[in-house]
C-alpha cells in the first residue's frame, strides 16, 4: 500500500464495481472537490507496471504518489517507455455497503459462538432468526403496504442494497416516473425482485446491522497495536451504541471472504475516539464522504489482513460487524496457517526442448492431468468442504485447506 497527495487525489474519479460513479465527487456540506481515503489503482511508471492501493495523506506535497516497492509488479525493459507514465483508478472508497452474511460465513460464527457454549450457539442461532425474519418483513413490504409512489421507492432503497440488479433499476426509473401498483409491469418487476431477495435469503445471505463492508489497508503511521483497528465509514469513526456512547473502544468481528478456517473471523480492538495524533495528522482533510475504509495494525510477528484468509490490502474488501450481540458471543480461535507439505517421491523431469518427440509427450502428459485430474480435484474438495462445514467437522475442513 502506498501514498498519494490530497491535490492529486481529488483529481480521481469516482469508481465502484468498475463503473464511474457521477455526482460522488463533491462534499454534501460545503460542495467542495473531495479526495477518497483509499484508491485502488495501476499505474505505468517510465515503462514499468505497479499496482495496489494508495490512501490519500495530508502530508505530502501537491501531485506525489509513493508507491512501494512491493507494489512494483513488472520492470521496465524498454528504454523507449521511459516517458510513458499513466494512472488507471480501478475503484475508490466510495461507500461501505452493509455485511450479508452466507453458507460459509453463518457457520464460522456458529463455530465461534459453540466455543463458548451450546448456550451461546443457541442465542447465535436465535439473532440470526431474528435478522432473518425483519428481512422477510422488509422484503414483503415492497408489494404490501406502502401503494404510493414515495413508500416504493423507500422499500426499494431498503432492499437494494450495495448492488442494483436490472430489475431494481427498471422499477427505479417507473417510480421516478410516477408509476404506481396499478401499472401491470412495475408490479412484475417488484414481484421478481422479492422472489430474488427471498430466495436469497434461504440461501442465509442475510443483512447485518451495525456492520460494513469495507477496503482494507494498513496503519502507515505505525501506531496502533496489535489487535487494535480503525473503521470508517462515510468520513465518520465507527462508533458505540447510543447507551455506550462514552466508551474509547468497542470489540468488532473482522472477515475476509471467503474464508473456511474458523481461525479467520478475527475479534478486534476498534477505536472509536481519540486516535494515536500520527495517525490523526495523516486521516486531516481527507475525512468526508469518500472516506470508508479499515485501517490495520502492522505490528505483531504476523500482519492483521494475513491472520484472515490470508489476505493483504492489494484492494481486499473485508467484513466488519460491530452488532454487539454477535460480536460478544463469539470466541475466536488461532488463525489458520501454512503447514509445509511432504515433497512428492520423485521430482518431475525437467522439459526436455532439445527433443520434439519427447517435448510433445510432456505437454501432452500435462494437458491430461490439468483436464482430467486437477480441476475435478480441486472442484470436488471445495464441495466437500461445504459439506463437512455443514456437519461440523473441522479437522477434515483444516485438512481440504491445507492442502488445496
Amino acid at each position: 500500500a502506498g501514498l498519494v497527495s490530497i491535490s492529486l487525489a481529488k483529481q480521481f474519479p469516482a469508481v465502484s464495481n468498475g463503473r464511474v460513479v457521477s455526482g460522488a465527487l463533491r462534499d454534501f456540506g460545503t460542495n467542495e472537490k473531495v479526495a477518497p481515503l483509499v484508491t485502488q489503482l495501476r499505474a505505468w511508471v517510465q515503462g514499468s507496471l505497479a499496482k495496489g492501493t494508495v490512501t490519500a495523506c495530508p502530508l505530502l506535497a501537491d501531485g506525489i504518489i509513493v508507491l512501494r516497492r512491493s507494489m512494483l509488479k513488472i520492470d521496465a525493459i524498454d528504454p523507449g517507455l521511459s516517458d510513458f507514465s499513466r494512472i488507471e483508478i480501478c475503484g475508490t472508497s466510495e461507500r461501505a455497503s452493509k455485511v450479508r452474511l452466507n453458507a460459509s460465513f453463518v457457520p464460522l460464527l456458529m463455530a465461534g459462538a459453540k466455543r463458548q457454549g451450546d448456550k451461546a450457539a443457541q442465542q447465535m442461532y436465535k439473532i440470526f432468526e431474528e435478522l432473518q425474519d425483519e428481512e422477510v418483513k422488509r422484503i414483503r413490504s415492497l408489494t404490501g403496504a406502502p401503494s404510493d409512489g414515495q413508500g416504493l421507492k423507500q422499500a426499494l432503497e431498503r432492499l437494494k442494497g450495495g448492488k442494483l440488479l436490472s430489475s431494481h433499476e427498471r422499477a427505479g426509473a417507473m417510480l421516478h416516473a410516477g408509476f404506481t401498483l396499478q401499472e401491470p409491469r412495475l408490479r412484475e418487476e417488484l414481484n421478481f425482485i422479492q422472489a430474488d431477495h427471498l430466495a436469497r435469503l434461504r440461501r442465509a445471505n442475510i443483512p447485518v446491522p451495525n456492520s460494513y463492508v469495507l477496503l482494507g489497508i494498513p496503519d502507515q503511521s505505525g501506531t496502533l497495536e496489535e489487535g487494535e483497528v480503525v473503521v470508517i465509514h462515510g468520513g465518520n469513526l465507527l462508533s458505540p451504541l447510543a447507551d455506550c456512547s462514552s466508551q474509547q473502544s468497542i470489540d468488532v468481528l473482522v472477515y475476509k471472504p471467503p474464508g473456511a478456517h474458523e481461525g479467520d473471523v478475527r475479534k478486534l480492538r476498534c477505536l472509536c475516539q481519540n486516535l494515536p495524533k500520527q495517525l490523526s495528522a495523516m486521516l486531516k482533510g481527507v475525512m468526508s464522504r469518500r472516506a470508508n475504509a479499515v485501517i490495520l495494525s502492522t505490528k505483531g510477528e504476523r500482519a492483521t489482513g494475513d491472520k484472515s484468509a490470508g489476505s493483504d490490502y492489494d484492494g481486499d474488501l473485508y467484513s466488519v460487524i460491530a452488532q454487539p450481540q454477535i460480536v460478544a458471543l463469539f470466541d475466536e480461535r488461532t488463525p489458520w496457517d501454512v503447514k509445509p507439505l511432504a515433497k512428492p517421491a520423485a521430482e518431475p523431469a525437467p522439459t526436455r526442448h532439445d527433443d520434439p518427440q519427447a517435448l510433445q509427450q510432456q505437454l501432452l502428459k500435462h494437458y491430461m492431468h490439468l483436464r482430467y485430474d486437477s480441476a475435478p480435484t480441486v472442484g470436488t474438495s471445495a464441495v466437500n468442504l461445504m459439506a463437512f462445514q455443514d456437519r461440523g467437522e473441522t479437522q477434515a475442513c483444516e485438512r481440504l485447506v491445507d492442502i488445496y
